[in-house]
């Protein structure tokens, strides 16, 4: 399995990192990030908002949010909290300002999420770790999440580098190669959808994205022909079949992709996706 990556901010992120041992975000074998939380800081000095008052209170909040997109960027996810699925933002109350972080969090989440709504935890704290601090927000992502003409070969690319995952792990590995299958895949639907919403875009290379669909197909075959084998060997043993050759069952219908052509067969939706929806 590939290894994690990890991210951080220059300036005060690389301050942080260095004292307190940590990154800022990492990226997880598949398309998620995750974030550590983000404080109201200046990302140059690390100087806290001061909240003097409620309206200073909101600008720390707006800081944290403009905080968790830097990082998310810098991270590869470059549109942002368009990417962002889920947040939790922990929040210090207190008797003068009550439910003004709260409310400021919420229009800082209409602004930076005007096309969706992630899924939300507010909890309140009696003291944050840096003097002054307010409000420290977490974020996961998915880097498919947002999708454009100009990063439809960039999710495509994304499934070959995750069949790559897949070839190197042992054979004896199936689990762990059904769980990079299937999401290199839905990477790879999540590609070939954005070819067809933006084919008549000048901005998209579709000989590029054809060729990575080709590869990412190619090898959904051989492992589909690995896991038939493997599941005849295990019905002469007396076994059941495997839960990487039901799997593979299931991908063919991405035998229904024909080379030129960057749509995908009539059954392309009938791919599991990962967690379990076929909606994103």
């Amino acid at each position: 399995m590939s290894s994690l990556s990890y991210f951080n901010l220059t300036g005060f992120g690389t301050n942080l990192s260095i004292d307190y041992h940590y990154s800022q975000a990492v990226r997880l074998p598949g398309s998620i990030v995750k974030l550590s939380g983000q404080g109201g800081w200046d990302a140059v000095t690390g100087d806290i908002i001061p909240p003097a008052s409620a309206e200073a209170i909101s600008d720390q909040v707006a800081r944290a949010f403009v905080n968790v997109d830097d990082v998310l960027r810098v991270a590869g996810l470059k549109n942002g909290w368009d990417h962002v699925y889920q947040v939790k933002a922990y929040l210090v109350q207190f008797e003068d300002y009550d439910g003004v972080v709260a409310k400021a969090t919420t229009e800082e989440l209409k602004k930076w999420c005007p096309e969706h709504r992630p899924l939300l935890t507010l909890l309140p704290v009696e003291k944050l770790v840096l003097e002054g601090m307010r409000i420290e927000v977490e974020a996961g992502a998915d880097l498919i999440l947002a999708h454009s003409p100009d990063n439809c070969v960039f999710h495509a690319q994304e499934a070959v580098r995750l069949y790559t995952d897949v070839k190197a792990n042992s054979p004896e590995q199936d689990e762990t190669k059904g769980d990079l299958l299937r999401e290199s895949i839905r990477i790879l639907k999540k590609a070939l959808e954005d070819a067809i919403e933006y084919g008549e875009d000048e901005s998209l290379d579709t000989k590029a994205l054809q060729e990575e669909v080709d590869e990412g197909v190619e090898q959904a075959r051989r492992m589909e022909d690995a896991a038939k084998d493997e599941a005849d060997d295990n019905t002469k043993g007396g076994k059941g079949e495997s839960g990487l050759a039901v799997l593979a069952n299931q991908l063919g219908v991405m035998q229904g992709v024909e080379s030129g052509n960057a749509s995908a067969s009539q059954n392309i939706d009938d791919l599991p996706l990962a967690g379990g929806s076929q909606n994103r």
